[in-house]
């Protein structure tokens, strides 16, 4: 495919700003910027169309340029890794040892990888639970205040193990 959003780029050197829009309904102040190990690009390259924000070099840059064909390759080959991984920590969780592979199979389908910086509240007390989150790498505090005199001491949770429920 030879369209306009052929390729992606990830930053070696340099800082880019990224403006909405392109000609003259770009935006007069950069609305993000890219730093060196960031990707950019991707969308354009993924779901073959045009662009949608114009990046332009802050300082001197050195870009590593990946055409469509190799983003999709590497993005399969990450998806089934990441899969495998995520089916092999389940099959480990002591909370679905329980579970035959079909089951823990369907659960890592649904499986979403999530970020959170240090210090970030991930749940919070007296919110409704829909989700369930295993630490993949990291740790979490877990602690409890509602219904007690004091609140609970925090509790370490390391990569791999299933917050607990108090």
């Amino acid at each position: 495919w030879r369209g306009p959003g052929n390729c992606c780029y990830v930053v070696d050197v340099g800082e880019l700003d990224v403006f909405l829009g392109s000609g003259s309904s770009a935006a007069k102040n950069p609305t993000g910027k890219i730093s060196p190990g960031e990707l950019f690009g991707e969308l354009g390259s993924l779901y073959e169309c045009r662009r949608t924000a114009t990046v332009v070099a802050r300082t001197k840059v050195r870009l590593w340029k990946l055409r469509h064909v190799d983003l999709t390759r590497v993005m399969r080959a990450d998806a089934v890794l990441n899969r495998r991984a995520i089916f092999n920590m389940l099959r480990e969780a002591e909370s679905f040892q329980s579970l035959d592979e079909k089951a823990v199979s369907k659960i890592a389908d649904a499986c979403e990888h999530l970020n959170f910086p240090e210090g970030a509240t991930i749940i919070a007390e007296g919110e409704e639970g829909d989700s369930m989150f295993i630490v993949k790498s990291g740790s979490v505090l877990v602690t409890q205040e509602k219904g007690r005199a004091e609140p609970s001491k925090p509790t370490p949770v390391v990569s791999g193990a299933p917050v607990p429920r108090k």
